[in-house]
C-alpha cells in the first residue's frame, strides 16, 4: 500500500530547523516566548508565513545571536545526517511538490508542533512533529498504516509519516474551515464564527461517525483517544471530520498530562494504557455539551477557580433550569428546543461516570442522524 520516498531529509530537516529556530528565538523574545508557550494554540493559528528553506540573513536569524546561529547549523547538519526516508500511505503529490511548499506554523497541541504547508499543484498539507513517542519504529510504522486504511470523509486523512530516533512526522490533509473549537471559542473578528443549529448538528454528526468508524470499521478494537472539539475539522460540506486519530497509543504520559486537564477526559482514565471506546463517547460527550452551551469545556468562574463544563450543566440541571443550559444565540430560534433537549439527552448519557452505561458511538450516530434528518450517505 506505501510507497518510500528516500532522501527527502531537506524536508524533514526544515520543518524541524523551523521548529527548533523558533524556539531559540522566543527564548530570546519574551514576547514571542508567550505565545509559543500558550496552551490555547490547539485551536488559533500563528500568522508567520515562511518558505521551508529560509537564507541564513533573513528573519528571525538576524535576531538571534551568534551563538545561537552556530547552535541551530549543528543542529541541521544532524538532522541531515540521520533522516532517511518518508513513507507515503496516499501518494497524492510527490516529493518535489513539498520541498518547493511555503509553510507557516499552525501551533502546539497535546502531542507536538503544527506546520502548514501549501503546495505549487494547490493541495494544502499539515506536517505534524510529534513530542514524547515512545514506540518503536515497527511499531509506529504499523500504526500508521492501520491509521492510513481508514478512508472515510469523516476521518482525517493520513498521507504519509516519518520515523528516526529523535524526530517522528505525520502529514495529514489540511481542512481549510477550521475546527469547531475556533468556531465556537475562538476570538471575535479572527476564527469566531456564529454557528447555527444545523451547523452544529453537522458537526455532531460527521464526528460521531468518524469516531464509530474507528470503533467499528477496521476489524480491531480501536480507540481514538483525544477526542476534542479542537480536533474536529469541517469538511467542505460542513460536517465534522476527527483528526489525530490513535496517536494518544504512541505517546508518554507527559504528552497527555495537558489533555487530562483538558476537561474532556472520563473519569477513569488514569493513563494511555486504559484509554477505550467508552472514554472517547465521554469525550465526545464534552463536545456535544460544547455545541449545545457554546461554552468551552473548562469554565473559569471567580478568583481564577475553573470548573468543567461537565460539573458546571450538572449543577444547573439540578436546579430544574434546562433552557439555561443551551447558548442564547440558539434559544432565539423557532422550533429547535425539543432537538437540543435530544442531543442533551444524549450529551448526558456519553458523559456518565460508569463506562458501561454508556452508549456505544454507532447508537450515537443513528440518534443524531434522526433528530438531524440526515443519513449514513450524507
Amino acid at each position: 500500500m506505501s510507497n518510500v520516498y528516500d532522501n527527502w531529509d531537506r524536508l524533514v530537516g526544515a520543518v524541524i530547523r523551523r521548529e527548533e529556530l523558533w524556539q531559540m528565538f522566543h527564548d530570546q523574545s519574551p514576547s514571542v516566548s508567550s505565545i509559543l508557550s500558550d496552551s490555547s494554540l490547539d485551536s488559533q493559528v500563528l500568522d508567520v508565513p515562511y518558505d521551508f528553506s529560509i537564507p541564513e540573513g533573513s528573519f528571525p536569524y538576524q535576531q538571534l545571536p551568534p551563538s545561537a546561529i552556530e547552535n541551530l547549523q549543528k543542529k541541521e547538519k544532524s538532522i541531515e545526517e540521520e533522516v532517511s526516508r518518508l513513507v507515503f500511505v496516499r501518494p497524492v503529490f510527490k516529493f518535489e511538490d513539498m520541498m518547493r511548499s511555503n509553510a507557516e506554523v499552525l501551533g502546539n497541541g497535546t502531542f507536538g508542533t503544527s506546520f502548514k504547508a501549501t503546495l505549487e499543484n494547490g493541495i494544502t498539507i499539515v506536517v505534524k512533529r510529534l513530542q514524547n513517542v515512545i514506540v518503536t519504529r515497527q511499531e509506529f510504522g504499523q500504526q500508521m498504516e492501520v491509521f492510513g486504511r481508514m478512508k472515510n470523509q469523516h476521518v482525517a486523512t493520513l498521507m504519509a509519516y516519518y520515523y528516526s530516533r529523535d524526530h517522528k512526522l505525520v502529514v495529514y490533509d489540511y481542512y481549510g474551515a477550521g475546527s469547531a473549537s475556533s468556531m465556537l471559542h475562538g476570538k471575535i473578528g479572527v476564527n469566531k464564527i456564529s454557528l447555527d443549529w444545523e451547523s452544529r448538528l453537522r458537526i455532531a454528526v460527521g464526528a460521531a461517525r468518524g469516531i464509530a468508524h474507528v470503533h467499528t470499521k477496521v476489524g480491531q478494537d480501536l480507540v481514538h483517544g483525544n477526542v476534542k472539539a479542537s480536533n474536529i475539522f469541517l469538511t467542505s460540506r460542513g460536517y465534522g471530520c476527527v483528526s489525530d486519530v490513535g496517536l494518544a497509543t504512541l505517546v508518554s504520559e507527559t504528552s497527555m498530562l495537558r489533555s487530562r486537564s483538558s476537561g474532556y477526559t472520563a473519569p477513569e482514565i488514569t493513563d494511555t494504557r486504559k484509554l477505550s471506546q467508552a472514554s472517547d463517547v465521554y469525550s465526545f460527550g464534552v463536545v456535544l455539551l460544547e455545541l449545545l452551551t457554546g461554552k468551552p469545556s473548562i469554565l473559569s468562574e471567580g478568583n481564577k477557580k475553573t470548573i468543567k463544563l461537565v460539573r458546571w450543566v450538572a449543577s444547573v440541571l439540578r436546579e430544574d433550569s434546562t433552557a439555561e443550559v443551551f447558548d442564547i444565540k440558539l434559544l432565539r430560534i423557532q422550533k429547535i428546543e425539543k432537538a437540543m433537549k435530544k442531543v442533551l439527552q444524549i450529551a448526558l448519557d456519553c458523559v456518565k461516570r460508569v463506562p458501561e452505561h454508556r452508549p456505544k458511538m454507532s447508537e450515537v450516530v443513528k440518534i443524531l442522524e434522526d433528530i438531524s434528518g440526515t443519513n449514513s450517505g450524507a
